[in-house]
């Protein structure tokens, strides 16, 4: 008698895990390639502030750089054309961290006189929090002279445009707009004295004293109408 051939049947497949069942494991999602890339840029800038801003321009090798950023040196290269190419992107990079966190501490400020106290203080926050940056800045003038004049002509276009801002309310009378840029590059002087008073002779990594902010705003209380 034949014996009647039976198919065998097909092995049940093995139910898919969701994405969010891998997730209750407690394993930390991957990074998209995208993220991944940004994060090492992310620390090499990091570690070229820290490095620069310890060393000076001179001192910062890339040797240096990528071991204090704890990425391979050839990843270097993925991101930046060379070590001049860094420098170049260096204080840009900063700056803009820096005008989102004084951008951030001024937003609630009712006058441009409590702006203008607001950004001083979360100016010189950024310096505590951010050591390196007044090396960075005053040595770029030197060794990456575009970004240095890139910089100040940043924040000398934002500061007038706040001014004459001021000025179309009627908050700054005593000033012509021809004489607003001369106003402006007087404070942005006094910034400058006061970081180096404060910050680079005074030891990096400490906040400002209360009283300098306000002996600062008394000097330049003048320029704006007494607040009601």
């Amino acid at each position: 008698m034949k014996r009647i051939a039976t198919s065998k049947r097909p092995a049940a497949a093995k139910p898919s895990v969701p994405p969010a069942a891998s997730a209750r494991t407690g394993a930390a999602p991957r990074r998209t390639r995208a993220e991944q890339r940004e994060a090492t840029r992310r620390a090499l800038i990091d570690g070229a502030t820290q490095v620069v801003g310890e060393q000076g321009y001179t001192g910062a090798t890339i040797t240096a750089i990528t071991r204090r950023a704890g990425v391979a040196q050839g990843s270097f290269y993925n991101h930046f054309e060379s070590r001049e190419d860094l420098f170049d992107r260096l204080l840009p990079e900063l700056s803009s961290r820096m005008f989102d966190h004084i951008k951030a501490a001024a937003a609630h400020a009712r006058t441009d006189a409590q702006r203008e106290e607001a950004s001083l203080e979360a100016y010189f926050d950024f310096l505590a929090r951010t050591p390196g940056f007044y090396r960075i800045l005053y040595e770029a003038e030197t060794f990456a002279p575009k970004a240095y004049r890139d910089h100040v002509d940043m924040i000398a276009r934002n500061y007038a445009r706040v001014l004459m801002r001021a000025r179309d309310r009627g908050e700054v009378p005593a000033f012509n707009r021809r004489e607003i840029e001369s106003v402006v590059f007087m404070l942005m002087g006094a910034r400058h004295y006061l970081s180096m008073r404060h910050e680079r002779h005074g030891g990096s990594g400490r906040p400002m004293p209360r009283w300098v902010a306000r002996a600062y705003m008394k000097l330049i209380r003048g320029l704006y109408l007494p607040e009601s």
